[in-house]
């Protein structure tokens, strides 16, 4: 059993550094699917071997990127999916769920697969920009999202008060302030980030009348109002450009990292579509090492043009995201 433990001890710290300087390589690095497939079946085959709940959905060989196990991300909330003793966990996060007995919890056994996601997104997106980073939620320990924050500050610790502003937070806490019926001018160059949807709980507001709300509220154009793309159960958040990154016309959507693929499946069938074709999405992110490669979000959207385009939440999917933390 010893010899087995440090087997899979080597051959983790094998894959994660094989990762880590996948992830180094940066956004701009040219896609190489041939080094992607082969470490997501390596470490597809790892999980199978360490963690009972891939090793009991995994169907096939692991010889082909398809027989990769999806796990639904309400299966965080019914299991441990975590490939070592829970208590040997650096973190655990969880979702914000429905209600509070239905959390799903992701647990790391390191964060610098997850930190080194954010580092290099922010570096990819924003560029050299440098923005005073205010955040809608607190600090609270569980939150991915408030980890994921305090991580932007750090990055652009050396901001200082002639730098622009960068207000983010999900989606419900804005609609609290719109609400209020004041307004908060914001610098020249500002930009405002919604990380989530409304969950069903609260008055909801479609895109574009959220979006035109947050402009007179924040006194900012429209297009310095992005979004970000992330949940508890990956380890790579996803980034709208703004529109100076994006360059002039470039269509709204999130930046996929090379170490990710999306896909988009029929809902029926689970097979792959074509792109330009929108369904339920799934994910493969090889910065989830020791817990599930790969994830079944439960949303909806497609993919044109190599970004993610989200349409919301696949009928009959629980309602999910950082939003019910800010209500509750």
């Amino acid at each position: 059993m010893r010899n087995e433990r440090r087997a899979a001890e080597e051959e983790r710290n094998g894959l994660f550094r094989r990762i880590l300087d996948f992830q180094k390589r940066g956004y701009a690095a040219e896609r190489d699917e041939r080094l992607f497939e082969e470490l997501a079946l390596s470490v597809a085959r790892y999980q199978n071997e360490t963690n009972p709940v891939l090793h009991r959905l995994s169907a096939g060989s692991l010889e082909r990127i398809e027989e990769i196990p999806l796990v639904p991300t309400n299966l965080f909330s019914r299991f441990t999916i975590f490939s070592f003793d829970p208590s040997e966990a650096v973190a655990v996060f969880s979702s914000s769920g429905t209600t509070r007995s239905k959390r799903g919890r992701h647990f790391f056994r390191d964060l610098s697969l997850y930190r080194n996601s954010v580092f290099e997104g922010l570096k990819a997106v924003f560029g050299g920009g440098r923005y005073r980073v205010r955040s809608l939620i607190s600090d609270e320990a569980e939150s991915s999202l408030a980890r994921m924050i305090s991580w932007m500050k750090e990055y652009w610790r050396e901001a200082d008060l002639s730098d622009p502003v960068l207000v983010i937070g999900p989606a419900f806490s804005f609609v609290r302030l719109i609400d209020s019926g004041g307004t908060e001018p914001l610098p020249d160059g500002s930009l405002v980030i919604e990380t989530g949807g409304y969950k069903g709980r609260s008055r909801t507001l479609e895109k574009r009348e959220f979006y035109e709300a947050l402009s007179r509220y924040f006194e900012v154009p429209e297009e310095r109002i992005l979004s970000e793309y992330g949940m508890c159960e990956i380890s790579s958040p996803m980034w709208e450009e703004p529109p100076l990154r994006a360059g002039e016309g470039a269509r709204r959507g999130f930046r996929v990292p090379p170490w990710v693929r999306v896909k988009i499946l029929d809902p029926a069938t689970l097979r792959e579509r074509d792109e330009g074709r929108a369904g339920v999405i799934a994910i493969l992110d090889l910065a989830n090492l020791d817990s599930s490669i790969g994830i079944l979000t439960g949303d909806w959207g497609e993919v044109k043009e190599g970004r993610l385009l989200l349409s919301g939440r696949a009928e009959g999917s629980e309602a999910k995201g950082c939003s019910l933390n800010v209500e509750e």
